[in-house]
């Protein structure tokens, strides 16, 4: 028969273990939860001038960047990603902040 001791620490091992398998789960879900890739072609002219930045957005994506700043004739091709790092950031922020990079090509 077991003493308390040994019991005690054994139940401590089984929280721990589940604790870090909730925290594991966790991890899974964030870093599957929607890294993304998209492209939107205008159907213009494209140009050789493109422009890649950081594009900060604000309560979950319902304030856009200005991604046509810098294009004099027009955007012919918008690029935006989200990566694990920008979700970890939106996460963070519970949401306030959201982070992309965008890489625009320019229209002649």
């Amino acid at each position: 028969m077991q003493d308390k001791e040994t019991l005690h620490a054994t139940a401590k091992e089984k929280k721990k273990d589940k604790n870090m398998k909730r925290f594991a789960a966790i991890l899974l879900i964030i870093a599957l939860s929607g890294c993304y890739h998209v492209t939107v072609r205008t159907g213009k002219t494209l140009s050789s001038h493109i422009i890649e930045r950081n594009a900060p957005s604000f309560v979950l994506g319902l304030t856009p960047a200005d991604v046509d700043a810098g294009c004099p004739h027009g955007v012919a091709i918008v690029e935006t990603e989200r990566g694990f790092l920008d979700h970890i950031a939106t996460w963070l922020s519970f949401g306030l902040y959201s982070p992309s990079s965008v890489r625009v090509t320019c229209a002649k």
